[in-house]
């Protein structure tokens, strides 16, 4: 009789530890993915120049839940399946540092739907366009002249010279430098007077680069008294082949909060380095507009 009475209990004992099993256990689902080769920008090229870019990460959401942040290219695996609205925002190493990827403000997000499939993998090609809500304060693309002459060393051999050899797209600014010729300091002949200085808004230096030395970019301005400032808060490493780089310059105007705004380059050619060539294309200043 005791056997009859306990071996009911038994199983009940081995299916309350098989259903806690599966609690702590449970069966996993299988992740559909999305392939992101690269995102390209698409640009006018009349009002906003070239279509150069250097997007390193998307942030990538499905609806309105966070995947997260992924290293460009990527393959993004998402527990959902079926028709599925992927949003995706581009971004940028703010500055070039690797260590600093941020959402680029300027760039719209991309969205589409997919079909989800667990297991499977769905390729996309993303494609972001400038918002419309911006000020292009420069464009300098070197073809025709450009606003960067304002010879601030006052040696006309260091000014820079425009040239189609290893161009990035077109002509591109050329700075030579030798023994003779060691320091250089450029500005824009522009000054620009609207910049807005709260730190509220973005303000972004967009440009094209090679360089065999390093070299340094700031703002230069006037304060409320009319005295001027200088302000080299950038610099950029050498690089044997064609750069582009995103420079934050919020900070720095927010901090100086000038009357006025040019942008300047200045380098210096390193000790013992006999010549030095700073090439540069596409640079653009940018911001929300207020």
């Amino acid at each position: 009789m005791k056997n009859i009475i306990l071996y009911p209990l038994f199983l009940g004992l081995i299916a309350i530890i098989l259903s806690n099993c599966e609690l702590i256990n449970p069966v996993e689902q299988i992740p559909a993915y999305i392939e992101i080769e690269s995102i390209d920008l698409q640009t006018n090229s009349n009002t906003q120049g070239s279509n150069s870019a250097k997007i390193t990460e998307a942030t990538v959401f499905a609806g309105p839940d966070l995947i997260g942040v992924f290293p460009l290219p990527a393959r993004v695996p998402i527990l959902a399946s079926g028709s599925t609205e992927i949003n995706i925002d581009a971004g940028i190493r703010d500055n070039g540092i690797s260590a600093s990827p941020v959402i680029y403000p300027y760039y719209d997000r991309y969205t589409t739907t997919v079909d989800l499939v667990e297991g499977e993998i769905v390729s996309i090609q993303p494609t972001v366009t400038y918002l419309d809500n911006l000020s292009f304060l420069l464009l300098e693309d070197f073809e025709d002249g450009h606003f960067i002459n304002d010879d601030r060393d006052a040696n006309t051999n260091t000014q820079i010279v425009l040239s189609e050899v290893d161009a990035f797209e077109g002509q591109s600014g050329v700075i030579h430098l030798d023994t003779d010729n060691p320091i250089v300091e450029v500005a824009t002949s522009i000054s620009f007077e609207d910049i807005p200085t709260t730190g509220a808004v973005a303000i972004y230096l967009e440009l094209n680069y090679k360089t065999n030395i390093p070299f340094g970019i700031g703002v230069i301005g006037l304060d409320i008294s009319g005295l001027e400032e200088v302000y080299y808060s950038h610099g950029l490493n050498t690089i044997d082949s064609w750069n582009k780089v995103y420079i934050n310059l919020t900070e720095v105007i927010s901090n100086s909060r000038l009357e006025s705004y040019q942008i300047g380059f200045a380098a210096q050619l390193p000790d013992g380095t006999s010549t030095g060539t700073i090439q540069l294309d596409n640079v653009k200043l940018l911001h929300f507009n207020l």
